[in-house]
Order: C-alpha cells, then sequence, then structure tokens
C-alpha cells in the first residue's frame, strides 16, 4: 500500500517538475539550484559534484552528482539528511548501491526501495531527483518506497 502511494505521489510530481522546467531532458547544474531553493527554502542545501566539498552532516535536502566536476557530470542523485545530522536516505532512479556510495564520502546511509525507476534511454535524473525530494518533504517514510 505504501510503496504505491508513494509512486502515485512521486509520479505526480515528476509531472509537475517537467512542466515547471519545460523539458524532460537534462538539467543543468542552476536549473536544479534554483528548483531546489524555491520549492524547499529552509531545507536545500545545494547542488554538487562528487568531488566539491559539501558537509553531509547538516540535515537538508541534496542533489549531488555522481561523477566528478572536470568531467562535467553524468547522473544526478539526491540525498536527504534528517535526525539532526545522524541519518542519510540516498536515492539514485537507476538504483546503483555503488554509484551512491561514491557521492557519501564514507558517511553511513540507508539507500531506497531498490528499484528502478528511470529507463536507461532516459536522461530526466535532474527531474527525478527533485521529485524524490518532494516526497520526502511529504514523509521520510514513503519517500524510501521510491
Amino acid at each position: 500500500m505504501d510503496k504505491k502511494i508513494a509512486e502515485r505521489i512521486y509520479d505526480s510530481y515528476l509531472s509537475k517538475i517537467e512542466k515547471i522546467l519545460g523539458h524532460n531532458t537534462d538539467t543543468s547544474e542552476s536549473e536544479l539550484k534554483e528548483l531546489g531553493k524555491k520549492l524547499f527554502p529552509s531545507k536545500f542545501r545545494g547542488v554538487f559534484a562528487r568531488d566539491d566539498k559539501y558537509d553531509l552532516t547538516k540535515p537538508g535536502f541534496y542533489i549531488i552528482n555522481n561523477n566528478t566536476r572536470v568531467s562535467g557530470g553524468e547522473h544526478w542523485e539526491s540525498v536527504v539528511i534528517s535526525n539532526g545530522g545522524k541519518d542519510a536516505l540516498v536515492y539514485d532512479s537507476f538504483a546503483r548501491p555503488g554509484e551512491m556510495k561514491k557521492i557519501m564520502h564514507g558517511k553511513k546511509y540507508t539507500a531506497t526501495e531498490n528499484d528502478v525507476e528511470q529507463g536507461i534511454s532516459e536522461s530526466n535524473c535532474g527531474h527525478r531527483a527533485i521529485a524524490f525530494l518532494c516526497v520526502a518533504n511529504v514523509s521520510l517514510k514513503l519517500a524510501w518506497w521510491i
């Protein structure tokens, strides 16, 4: 039941985000940063490349690319830090544990439920990263099911 509810909420947010951005393809760092600040003004901590310096002890919402800044990036993932900085929930629309580990800089984390939302030919990982944060903003329990 929770999974179906979570996925329905996620799909609804994904559709809204595609309309807001006006496309459903690659998203830039600036697009994600602007939308994140608008949607989550007190929770959004920023958009980063994996080799940037970011502090995952501060509660809030992060979007992190699984690749380095110099590489130009590859795939956007979301991180929610909660419980005073003690807990981390990580979302990858391709559900790849190895990629999640790269962005966490050694911090322990929980990955979302292990199913793939994004098709291999799709390039809307940024949209999906924001949609996940929208669900997390409603309920972390529901967000785990994404």
